[in-house]
């Protein structure tokens, strides 16, 4: 199961915030979107993401430590 702690500010209030979520191995997420701008940094171990409506493990990209990326609210996995 993931975990989410929030670091800075209110995610469900206007403004930024910054949250941490910790995703064990294995762990898939459906496609979803979000309302707003999302930047993603990877601190460990490697995180596979999807772009489009429909889930497809073919089409996962791996993104490694240290990397920061914004799918800007395209759905994703």
């Amino acid at each position: 199961m993931a975990r989410l702690a929030i670091l800075v500010g209110q995610p469900s209030e206007p403004g930024p915030y910054v949250i941490r979520v910790k995703v064990p191995g294995g762990v898939k997420l459906m496609p979803h979107t979000h309302p707003e701008d999302r930047i993603y940094t990877v601190i460990s171990g490697v995180f596979y993401i999807g772009l489009g409506a429909e889930f497809d493990p073919d089409k996962l990209e791996a993104y490694p430590p240290g990397l920061g990326l914004d799918p800007d609210r395209k759905c994703h996995s």
